[in-house]
């Protein structure tokens, strides 16, 4: 079989309108004969031509009638029915070569002689569109590259972008409808007798008619206002009119609110955002998410106030495309916070009977693991060695890729002792477990919510407050009223904090548990770019790991047997040997897993993770007078760490800059961007602050 670009230049001894594929594939070329005028080149994308193909499929009983090119026809009911918008464009204006394109492809589809073409006609037999449809969707693979989940972009899972709410819910129905015709019965299974679809949240979302209407049917009200598009969609021999009454306020009509359920009930597998003043759909299933694994779900984003912490949590979000409604939970934290009920709720016996007070926080943590119900992972119970029974989580890799994180953002977190009432969860976090075989994954933890407490009160109130209500979710529920509710393994908590008169200090018991960012150092105010930013926050994603193992590190470039891991760990403790600020066993699970996680290719990108577990796991523990600070030996600690440090990456590092592993330019995210040495500015302004009697790592 010939390629479709030879063809197509073959054809040009029996074809007056001459075609043939971009020089860069993905789209043909094709002119007008030249006969009403100039010469005209136009250009169609092989997708569009494989949306028309099954447009031509999908109604063929309006099309088979037409394999004899008559202009009128064709522009009637190519316009009517082929739904893609350059199509249906082009075909209205440029008919005849639109024609003769379609008719190449399907005789290059089928191997017909190049000499036999006629620009006059058409094979529309079912088999032969058939066959189009599937060698153009196999050409289309070719010029599709390859995914790499490291590589991805958010633009990858896009579908439909759109400013107007009303423009974006119409693209994004008859989008979904038309390729998913079957599904059209199941919904208008909920119809009244007026054939409107009227479900409590989404009233007169489009109309199924036996015949098509014209303006004055689809308009209402004493002014005749018109409700819906009047270019309908084909269901069959009925046709679908899709409602005009969107906007962005739920008071006004039909809103984004209700477009999300309607796509939560019907089409799960794709999910809408807004995203500075733009609607987008995109798909969840399409492609991984562009993210850098974290290696610990907690956070504590240290910087002075108005540095942008809270906004960054949320572009976080927005950058995974999730939705702020679904994905986010901003929680001001109290001064008279104390204990973990502040948090989490409690027990209370006021009233009729014994009910449980839900909060915020509680409820989030329940959406997260609806998330993972929807997301199709495995929720059970498992006899595990050395635990007895125990609630487990279990799915395949690809299915933890496409997961959105769940951010919850605890604002001012240390104006209250976040030793007391973020107790159960500092607790709880050290239980979680990742185990790993090929592909597939097991995670269990400790519940925060337990069991205990759960059956103390009523069970249906808890789980409705929970909103873990309906068939889908019995099997948990039962699940979680054994075993109590553990940490989502797709829950990120990332608490905001300011040091000042107002607020509290950490114990290390915190600083040990979290991953400790100092704001102005990873994400420096440029005034520079306040109006017009060059880089942007690389996206995070949750963790996928718990402990670290030496095979995790075969997959390590830089150091694939973990030796130049354990020197630099071994390196920096000999320093801290003896002092309060020695490190164990989990501060060198956090930089192993830390490596993994980033899995640098070179010396100088290790250099850069060694060198923000500094600043993140190492520093922030030492504070303290000269006398404090002082190793075994006598000598400034800070100043030998320094020595160390400079030995380290000396030799490494150009002028001692390394790469941002938390920052890529928005233009050139491929491109590296290059930074001082974080911990090694920070340790000589430390040094510098201790001649005044006392320093500290908080700014």
């Amino acid at each position: 079989m010939k390629d479709l670009n030879t063809y197509l230049k073959s054809t040009k001894l029996s074809s007056k309108f001459a075609c043939e594929l971009g020089i860069e594939g993905g789209f043909i070329n094709f002119r007008n004969s030249g006969s009403r005028g100039g010469i005209k080149e136009f250009t169609v994308s092989l997708s569009s031509l494989l949306r028309g193909l099954n447009d031509i499929k999908s109604n063929l009983e309006h099309f088979s009638g037409l394999t004899s090119y008559v202009e009128k026809d064709w522009r009637d009911v190519g316009s009517k029915y082929f739904q893609d918008l350059v199509l249906n464009s082009m075909i209205t204006v440029q008919t005849k070569p639109c024609f003769t394109t379609l008719s190449k492809v399907i005789s290059w589809a089928n191997d017909k002689q190049e000499a036999d073409f006629n620009d006059n006609n058409i094979d529309l037999s079912l088999k032969s569109i058939e066959l189009a449809i599937e060698r153009i969707e196999t050409l289309i693979k070719q010029y599709t590259p390859p995914l790499n989940p490291s590589n991805l972009t958010v633009v990858n899972r896009e579908q439909i972008k759109h400013h107007s709410m009303r423009d974006f819910a119409y693209q994004v129905l008859s989008t979904l409808l038309r390729e998913n015709l079957s599904e059209i019965e199941s919904i208008m299974s909920q119809e009244k007798p007026s054939n409107k679809v009227d479900l409590p949240f989404l009233p007169k979302t489009f109309i199924l008619s036996e015949t098509e209407l014209n303006a004055e049917s689809l308009s209402t009200g004493e002014a005749s206002t018109l409700r819906f598009f009047t270019k309908p969609l084909t269901f069959g021999s009925r046709y679908i009119y899709i409602s005009t009454q969107w906007y962005g306020d739920q008071r006004k009509g039909l809103s984004f609110g209700s477009l999300k359920l309607f796509l939560e009930k019907h089409f799960p597998q794709y999910q809408i955002c807004k995203k500075e003043n733009e609607y987008i759909l995109f798909s969840t299933l399409q492609a991984p998410l562009p993210t850098s694994h974290l290696s610990k779900p907690f956070l504590l984003l240290a910087g002075i106030s108005g540095t942008g912490k809270t906004r960054f949590v949320r572009k976080q979000v927005e950058g995974n495309i999730g939705s702020l409604n679904e994905n986010y939970c901003l929680t001001s934290v109290r001064p008279d916070w104390h204990e973990p009920s502040d948090l989490l709720g409690y027990v209370s016996r006021l009233g009729e009977k014994v009910h449980y007070v839900t909060t915020d926080v509680l409820m989030f943590i329940a959406k997260a693991w609806r998330a993972m119900v929807d997301a199709g992972l495995s929720i059970q119970e498992e006899e595990l060695q050395g635990k007895g029974k125990y609630l487990t989580v279990t799915g395949e890799r690809d299915t933890l890729n496409q997961m959105l994180p769940y951010w919850l953002c605890l604002d001012e977190m240390n104006l209250a002792p976040v030793e007391q009432y973020f107790a159960d969860y500092l607790s709880v976090i050290e239980t979680r477990e990742w185990k790993w075989q090929g592909e597939g994954f097991t995670y269990t933890c400790d519940p925060i919510l337990k069991p205990a407490t759960i059956k103390q009160v009523d069970e249906k109130d808890l789980r409705e407050a929970l909103e873990l209500s309906g068939v889908k979710y019995d099997a948990v529920w039962e699940l979680i009223c054994q075993h109590g509710m553990s940490i989502p393994l797709n829950l990120i908590v990332a608490g905001t904090v300011n040091m000042d008169e107002t607020t509290h200090g950490f114990s290390r018991k915190v600083i040990d548990r979290a991953l400790t960012i100092d704001f102005g150092e990873f994400f420096p105010n440029n005034i520079d770019e306040f109006f017009e930013s060059k880089t942007q926050a690389k996206v995070l994603g949750f963790p996928t790991l718990s402990h670290a193992k030496l095979e995790h590190f075969q997959s390590v470039e830089a150091d694939n047997r973990a030796s130049k891991t354990q020197h630099f760990f071994q390196s920096i403790n000999k320093v801290l040997l003896g002092t309060p600020f020695e490190l164990a066993f989990r501060a060198f699970n956090e930089l192993s897993l830390s490596v993994v996680s980033i899995s640098p290719k070179n010396e100088v990108e290790l250099a850069a993770v060694f060198d923000d577990f500094m600043m993140c796991k190492v520093l922030p523990r030492i504070e303290g007078d000269e006398d404090k600070l002082l190793d075994n030996e006598q000598n400034n600690l800070l100043e030998q760490l320094i020595e160390v440090l400079e030995s380290q990456f000396e030799s490494i590092l150009l002028d001692l800059q390394r790469p941002d592993l938390f920052r890529e330019l928005i233009d050139a995210p491929e491109k590296p961007i290059d930074v001082p040495c974080r911990s090694l500015k920070k340790l000589q302004a430390m040094n510098r602050t201790l001649e005044n009697g006392f320093t500290s790592f908080w700014p």
